[in-house]
């Protein structure tokens, strides 16, 4: 859980005990936030290699695309032809 949706759950729980419960909360102690992943992104040899153990020109065209544009596998399957730019 992110810092902000912890602090978000403790005022939810403070105002429903102290607001609604009329229970005192002297001190609710908020759980630290686990430390952030560090991402690790291929090199440009292992995507290179991507590129070559590709087997259609189709998938060998994904990769370039998701290489280049940092497109998330999400948007990249709502892409139409029609949005492409081929002249620039």
């Amino acid at each position: 859980m992110s810092a902000k949706s912890l602090k978000l759950v403790k005022s939810s729980l403070k105002f429903f005990y102290e607001s609604i419960q009329d229970i005192n909360l002297k001190k609710l102690v908020t759980p630290k936030a686990h430390t952030k992943f560090v991402r690790e992104y291929p090199s440009r040899e292992e995507i290179q290699q991507l590129i070559d153990t590709a087997k259609s020109p189709r998938d060998k065209c994904i990769i370039k695309t998701l290489y280049s544009t940092a497109l998330r596998n999400f948007e990249a399957r709502f892409l139409r032809i029609e949005e492409f730019d081929f002249d620039n």
